[in-house]
């Protein structure tokens, strides 16, 4: 999953890539798919992008990735972002294990340094390893009650909860160059 900053790049988590790798100078990489495919949350039609790494962070486990479309997907409308509360009621889209979407829905319940962590009450809980990204919300837009991204899915860190992690929208903004409020 990823959210769109704008009408060309996408916003996601270096992980969701690909499972990363050292190079020889001891940096993580990414590999890249050979296309983004766009699902609206309409769900109503899916296209695929040519694009391209155009900037990550391998600075923590939770880096962040922007990928470059090779052409401009039309009529994007620009997602607006705000700070995170606490407490706050959340809603963030994901695709379950059969392919379907899915809103999960929940409340903002505390603050770890960068990372956010959420309880999604109607999301399906982690049942493989004991931490890791769900795979159908990692990425994904994390938006409060009237719509605005607060920040982007990371990881769920407990086998058998619904207890999820987002990268807040000020943490994505003070490393992402392309970002914009």
């Amino acid at each position: 999953m990823g959210v769109l900053l704008s009408s060309n790049a996408v916003l996601t988590h270096a992980f969701v890539l690909e499972a990363p790798r050292l190079t020889a100078q001891g940096k993580m990489a990414y590999k890249v798919p050979e296309a983004v495919e766009v699902i609206p949350v309409s769900g109503r039609y899916r296209a695929r992008y040519p694009g391209q790494l155009d900037w990550w962070d391998d600075s923590d486990q939770h880096g962040l990735a922007v990928l470059k479309l090779e052409k401009p997907i039309p009529e994007v409308s620009r997602i607006q972002w705000t700070t995170p509360s606490p407490d706050a009621r959340v809603r963030v889209f994901g695709i379950a294990d059969d392919g379907t979407g899915i809103w999960a829905q929940g409340t903002v319940t505390g603050q770890h340094g960068d990372i956010w962590q959420l309880d999604l009450h109607n999301a399906p809980p982690l049942q493989g390893g004991n931490a890791g990204a769900y795979q159908g919300f990692a990425g994904a837009a994390v938006l409060d009650s009237s719509g605005r991204a607060v920040g982007i899915m990371t990881s769920v860190w407990a086998r058998g909860t619904r207890t999820y992690f987002m990268t807040s929208a000020n943490s994505i903004a003070s490393k992402v160059p392309s970002f914009r409020w």
